[in-house]
Formats: C-alpha cells, structure tokens, sequence
C-alpha cells in the first residue's frame, strides 16, 4: 500500500532500513572487530618497523583528575630517503 502511495524510493529505503537492522552488533561480534583491526595495525606497524632505517620511541604517561591513566606512544620510523 505504502509502494502504491510513496513510489518505489519509499520501498527502497525501507528495504535499506530493514538490512541494517539485521546487522548484527553484539559485544563478541564487536569485540572480535575490534581485535581484528588492530591486530591488522599491529602487523602493519612492526613490518613497516623491520623495513625501516632508523626509528625513536617517544612515552608519555598522563593521569586526569579522575585519577584515569592515559598511555600515549609515538613512534617516528624512516629510512634514508623518507621518515614517516
């Protein structure tokens, strides 16, 4: 009935709307993501570290009033010809 009224973009976008309600978003499917990307990072970044030249490593621990710790590393690696 909707179709017939609205047209055929109504139905499309409900058809869109319906999909993304089947995705599935519980905790072990997230996590799993998450744990996913950033063992791609991982990989990324000890690769690029074993190809490069020269590298330095750069820690910063900080706390806020909450008395929350914060960890932050840089890390700055390159070769002759390009640092990153």
């Amino acid at each position: 009935m909707a179709t017939c009224v609205l047209g055929e973009k109504y139905k499309k976008k409900k058809k869109k709307e319906r999909q993304k309600k089947k995705v599935l978003l519980s905790n072990d499917i997230v996590k799993r993501r998450i744990q996913e990307l950033s063992a791609g990072i991982e990989n990324q970044l000890v690769s690029r570290r074993i190809a490069c030249d020269v590298f330095s490593l750069k820690i910063d621990e900080s706390a806020d009033m909450s008395e929350l710790a914060a960890l932050l590393a840089l890390v700055r690696y390159g070769s002759r010809h390009k640092t990153k």
